[in-house]
């Protein structure tokens, strides 16, 4: 049963092969991963994401500098302290890198939604636009 369903398969396919042998086919090559990275819309929609996400990459950017500064200063005056003052001061700094890293994560998780969703729409367009091209142009693939 196997063999005699492989073998059907086979033969329309020969023929289906044979029929666009004798036709003139005019087939056409697009790199859509191409097309979506370097159009002029996927140019505006990193601009765009760039402006969106500017704001908060500045205030992460802004808050590692504080914890920085803050971490120098512990290592800085640590021998002057008290063992209060710098267990205080190093639970302080946990909670800021802890609190820190969660800014991170949800502002790279929100980019990368943001990210795919404008790649999506994008390559959706570029999809429409090549087959009304290949269209217009008669391409048969």
């Amino acid at each position: 049963m196997k063999r005699s369903v492989t073998i059907l398969i086979s033969a329309v396919l020969l023929s289906g092969f044979a029929t666009l042998a004798s036709a003139d086919i005019k087939i056409g090559v697009v790199s859509i991963a191409r097309l979506a990275s370097e159009s002029p819309q996927a140019k505006a929609a990193n601009d765009a994401l760039s402006a969106e996400f500017a704001p908060r990459l500045k205030t992460i950017q802004a808050r590692n500098q504080t914890l920085k500064a803050q971490e120098d200063k512990l290592n800085k005056d640590a021998a002057t302290m008290t063992d209060v003052q710098r267990s205080a001061a190093e639970k302080d700094l946990r909670d800021g890198y802890r609190d820190l890293q969660m800014q991170q994560s949800a502002f790279q998780d929100d980019l990368n939604a943001r990210k795919q969703d404008e790649q999506e729409k994008i390559q959706r367009v570029m999809l429409e636009e090549v087959a009304a091209f290949a269209k217009a142009q008669g391409y048969d693939l």
